[in-house]
């Protein structure tokens, strides 16, 4: 079985350099724009999971979290699994903790 995945990724490096190309080319991973803010105390499982880097068990933990005393500042984020500091850093302005879950993510259109 190894074997086969061996030979399945040379032909496509193989592919991709005859073709003119490199591997590392293009980017595949699409820009995404964030908009609004998400309601930590309120939100879905499947809102918080819209938050780009924020796996679906962050957003489970997340919940979870809450359930036991609901977050009475944004930064409190940080100490649920899987989130951390710098993925707080880099949300903070779409995290809240009161009002509305206003949350809009879209891909950004790319230029070649």
């Amino acid at each position: 079985m190894r074997t086969e995945g061996k030979r399945w990724m040379a032909a496509i490096v193989t592919g991709l350099l005859l073709a003119g190309g490199s591997v590392h080319a293009k980017r595949l991973v699409p820009k995404m724009e964030v908009r609004g803010v998400v309601n930590l105390n309120t939100a879905t499982v499947e809102q918080l999971d819209a938050l780009p880097g924020v796996s679906h068990k962050t957003a489970e933990g997340i919940v979870a979290k809450r359930l036991k005393a609901p977050f009475k500042l944004a930064s409190e984020v940080a100490h649920v699994a899987g989130f951390g500091g710098k993925r707080y850093l880099r949300l903070k302005a779409h995290l809240a903790v009161s009002g509305p879950t206003t949350l809009v993510v879209q891909e950004v259109p790319q230029t070649p």
